[in-house]
């Protein structure tokens, strides 16, 4: 079978041009932050908990889920790291900009002139650096799997995701706790 594999992962690759293979990334960054935002809507019903824990889990794996599934079933369609990059953190950057949109718009009824800078500067870095972390795990699951050519092991970015989400979900208590403490942002 993984002769097969091997096969079928050569041949597939001749067939791909890189114009074709930037089109699929344009289309993953288009709904890339998209579908991490619908994520993070649905973990967003547990509370405080959602927001330190399951908000965290499901962002970090939405936002390089898409990227995950293209390696998983057809990794010959990608080029090379760039394009894993651009990706994610296009689709971190969507998902950071949909997400203070939302906040700033729908979940604040007054929104301090504080509040918007640090969504924009300090939220969008965190979405950044956290997606940055987890990309480093994807990368390395597509550079395993076409050196072996043998199937991706999601395993490979495990370490790399829950890094992201400790990350992301350390933030979210620190500045959970800043609100509760009475921190006017």
């Amino acid at each position: 079978l993984l002769v097969g594999y091997t096969e079928w992962l050569r041949q597939a690759q001749f067939g791909v041009t890189a114009g074709w293979s930037w089109l699929l990334i344009v289309l993953v960054v288009l709904t890339g932050g998209v579908w991490a935002v619908l994520g993070a809507i649905l973990s967003s019903a547990a509370g405080a908990s959602g927001a330190v824990v399951f908000g965290p889990v499901v962002e970090e794996i939405m936002k390089v889920a898409l990227i995950l599934v293209l390696i998983e079933t057809r990794p010959y369609l990608l080029h090379g790291p760039l394009q894993i990059w651009v990706s994610a953190l296009a689709s971190a950057a969507s998902f950071a900009g949909i997400e203070n949109l939302l906040y700033l718009n729908d979940y604040t009824a007054a929104t301090s002139r504080m509040l918007v800078v640090w969504r924009w500067l300090v939220g969008t870095s965190l979405h950044l650096g956290c997606t940055s972390i987890a990309t480093l795990g994807v990368v390395r699951t597509w550079q395993d799997a076409m050196a072996r050519q043998r199937p991706s092991q999601v395993s490979v970015a495990f370490p790399w995701l829950v890094i992201a989400m400790i990350v992301h979900g350390t933030y979210n208590a620190f500045a959970l706790a800043l609100a509760l403490s009475g921190f006017v942002f």
